[in-house]
């Protein structure tokens, strides 16, 4: 049942963030970065989802298309490029929602939802997911965002989010800005985790 109240709540969500948006500066370059979310904000997500990302993009550049999928790598090799995914028109600014729910209290399964918001209209897509292998109940996991504040280019694939699991008896190490600055030059780093989800963003 969380499952579809979580499709309900991005419409919900998505007026909140709206009524709440900054005045755009005077920047000229499309623009995309997470969120600051407040406490209400964070409130309605925490209801249905275990973990959650929104990112805004600001338009300043007539993009009018948006997509988001993900990609996984196990032992930083590439075995499905992409796993779930939207593409949707959009007019002027949007807002992206990627959150997961987990699907079993002692086992790595999860749905992951996306959503793409723009212009009062909202394209929304779910996924089933269980992380493979033989010792998969016991890996350990850690969620990250893209921390830098990034300069949009048309075409031009964005690396928002990962989410890494690997066997650890200790602290995870999380994937390094250059990563997300250059994914291409930093696959190397995937190669430290069992299984990795990499969400992307494209704008054109």
């Amino acid at each position: 049942m969380k499952k579809y109240f979580l499709l309900m709540i991005f419409p919900l969500l998505t007026l909140v963030l709206i009524s709440c948006s900054n005045e755009q500066s005077g920047q000229t370059n499309s623009e995309l970065s997470e969120v600051d979310l407040t406490e209400r904000e964070r409130a309605i997500l925490a209801t249905t989802t275990d973990q959650s990302f929104v990112f805004e993009f600001t338009n300043r550049n007539e993009t009018e298309e948006a997509s988001v999928w993900v990609e996984k790598y196990e032992s930083g090799q590439l075995v499905e490029q992409r796993l779930g995914g939207i593409s949707t028109h959009i007019n002027g600014g949007a807002y992206i929602i990627f959150t997961t729910l987990k699907a079993h209290e002692h086992r790595n399964e999860f749905f992951y939802n996306m959503s793409i918001s723009s212009n009062g209209g909202t394209a929304t897509s779910g996924h089933y997911e269980k992380v493979s292998g033989s010792e998969s109940e016991n890996l350990a996991s850690l969620w990250e965002s893209n921390p830098e504040h990034i300069e949009v280019v048309s075409g031009k694939e964005i690396v928002l989010a990962s989410l890494c699991y690997a066997a650890s008896d200790g602290v995870m190490r999380t994937l390094s800005t250059d990563f997300y600055r250059n994914m291409d030059l930093h696959l190397h780093e995937l190669e430290n985790y069992d299984v990795v989800y990499v969400v992307k963003g494209e704008f054109k």
